[in-house]
């Protein structure tokens, strides 16, 4: 039997990250670096290394802080408004959760049209975001639609090519559909289309990037292959690139959503799980090389 090689979880990360066994604590390092002897260009390294460490450690996810995972949010407007006010009157509240947690309130009750997916997925991002949201726009529906076209095109050829040939993995009709699109630091932007039938329990992944993405892309599937072991019968991904070359240079990561119909924890895990993947690997090379010092 043929084995399909996108079924094949890698055994090694995307991109190998070296360890400096450093006992050193990193506030005696700046405190060295600031000596008149020694050089002040690692003070700002060091300096800099210090707030990233600090803001890391302090200020978790939401869903850490209170132990939520996907399976217990509530995923309509009104229900996760009410939940947040809940959670805001706990005693010993973080004052920065609070923050985050009054502004998504204030967000989704003063717009009509407010992206609920997008809110929802911030409460399980570390603050400040590793994500810059961002609203719809041309560019947006047009890259949306050209990933659309092209691979309803490749499944009519695929019909035609074998008309009793039976679907299981029907996704022709789905009753969720995720809509995402980010630029990377390092892999440009990436688009992905995902459709969710929950009748029958399947899922369909389309993704469109250009050559460099390829790279992050093994490792985004691997974690939503281990976050959705066991809770789906069937996923299946495809893949292409674009038709123009994108290049898009970028010092934060942007994200842009869209949702249709009935969000649900499996569809959100999928999400959360595809803006992990990305975090993880999409490093800032800069900031990793300064730690060899």
């Amino acid at each position: 039997m043929a084995i399909n090689p996108r079924k094949v979880k890698p055994s090694i990360p995307a991109r190998l990250q070296s360890f400096i066994d450093d006992t050193k604590n990193p506030l005696d390092k700046l405190a060295q670096a600031l000596d008149e002897n020694y050089d002040v260009n690692l003070a700002n390294i060091y300096a800099k290394k210090l707030i990233n460490e600090e803001a890391e450690t302090l200020i978790n996810s939401l869903a850490e802080a209170f132990n939520l995972d996907e399976d217990l949010m509530e995923l309509t407007k009104s229900k996760f408004i009410n939940q947040l006010k809940v959670l805001q009157q706990e005693e010993d509240l973080n004052p920065s959760h609070l923050v985050v947690i009054k502004s998504i309130i204030q967000a989704l009750e003063s717009r009509q049209d407010a992206n609920l997916l997008a809110y929802i997925m911030q409460f399980f991002l570390p603050s400040p975001f590793p994500y810059v949201f961002a609203e719809l726009d041309e560019e947006f529906y047009e890259d949306e639609e050209e990933l659309k076209r092209e691979f309803n095109q490749e499944d009519k050829g695929e019909q035609d090519e074998d008309d009793s040939q039976e679907d299981t993995d029907d996704v022709e009709h789905p009753d969720c559909v995720c809509s995402l699109s980010i630029k990377t630091k390092n892999y440009n932007k990436i688009h992905f289309y995902i459709k969710q039938n929950t009748k029958s329990n399947c899922i369909k992944v389309l993704i469109k990037g250009d050559s460099s993405a390829s790279e992050i892309i093994i490792p985004i599937e691997s974690e939503i292959e281990d976050i959705l072991f066991d809770r789906v019968n069937s996923i299946n991904y495809d893949v292409s690139t674009w038709q123009d070359s994108v290049l898009r240079i970028t010092e934060q990561k942007v994200i842009k959503s869209r949702l249709e119909g009935k969000l649900n924890p499996v569809m959100l895990k999928l999400c959360n799980a595809i803006l992990r993947g990305i975090n993880n690997n999409d490093i800032n090379l800069y900031d990793d090389n300064s730690e060899m010092f």
